[in-house]
């Protein structure tokens, strides 16, 4: 069953975000779709761009919608509740060489970014 998205929802947006939510394995049901849509639709009217919104989301792989993060904020280019716990950071990394290749392309991909800002 296809949604009807409204006029205000960039389409191209809204459906990049459904494919990243597909690469990382974390598919969005269509009720999951609906609530979506009611954030955006909050978001928005808090003063959010919902193409600002969608994409601040599929360029950091976050699997929910956030209200677009103001240029200096905590620097880590995500909300300050999700600022990175380091030792928490080097035990992911190990774990994902420990799996190889059974690590989601994401995983993969956060594995390399890692390595380049901490010179592994």
């Amino acid at each position: 069953m296809q949604q009807e998205l409204p006029q205000w929802l960039p389409q191209d947006a809204w459906i990049a975000f459904i494919q990243m939510r597909k690469a990382i394995r974390k598919p969005l049901t269509e009720y999951a779709k609906k609530l979506a849509i009611k954030k955006l639709e909050q978001l928005k009217a808090e003063g959010n761009s919902p193409e600002e919104v969608l994409n601040q989301s599929i360029l950091n792989d976050w699997q929910g919608l956030f209200e677009v993060e103001k240029s200096g904020g905590n620097g880590s280019g995500k909300p300050a509740w999700e600022k990175p716990d380091l030792g928490a950071c080097a035990e992911t990394a190990a774990f994902i060489r420990k799996i190889g290749s059974k690590a989601s392309p994401s995983q993969q991909e956060w594995l390399k970014r890692w390595d380049v800002e901490h010179r592994v």
